[in-house]
């Protein structure tokens, strides 16, 4: 349902692969981090957010091939 809403509103970029390590070393750059730790606003569902989630580097990438797939 997430990714349908986003679909709407979002156009789809086309990644590469090769993009994946420039984009996650990018995220480090973010002023909501804390502590070296990358910290993002994940959606549990329509309407309900997650605040200030630490998330892995391995779960980036994850993140990112999904994307590359739907």
């Amino acid at each position: 349902q997430i990714v349908q809403a986003f679909e709407k509103v979002y156009p789809k970029i086309n990644l590469q692969r090769a993009d994946f390590e420039v984009i996650t070393k990018l995220t480090y750059q973010d002023k909501k981090n804390q502590d070296g730790a990358v910290q993002f606003s994940l959606l549990e569902k329509i309407g309900q957010a997650n605040y200030n989630q630490s998330v892995s580097e391995e779960m980036m990438l994850e993140s990112l091939i999904f994307y590359t797939e739907i």
